[in-house]
């Protein structure tokens, strides 16, 4: 696994690009706002859009998703080490 810092600053940055579980219809408020703000930013109502902070394997994360990338990585190729 690969992970690397992005050198851009601010608005330059690219979006996350981990999918999310989008709530079942969009009943609530919360659901229907966020699929509001993914379309006024032109960016998939099931894409994270946060702004990435790492790219890990090519792929831009934000400092959440890279983490549990990361997370996952080091518990799938734990050697019982513990």
């Amino acid at each position: 696994m690969k992970i690397d810092p992005l050198k851009e600053i601010g608005a330059y940055r690219a979006l996350c690009v981990e999918t999310v579980r989008v709530a079942a219809g969009m009943k609530t408020g919360t659901a229907q706002r966020r699929a509001y703000v993914a379309k006024r930013k032109g960016h998939p109502v099931d894409q994270c859009g946060h702004r990435g902070d790492f790219t890990v394997d090519g792929r831009v994360l934000c400092r959440a998703h890279a983490q549990a990338a990361a997370l996952a990585y080091v518990l799938e190729n734990q050697r019982g080490e513990i």
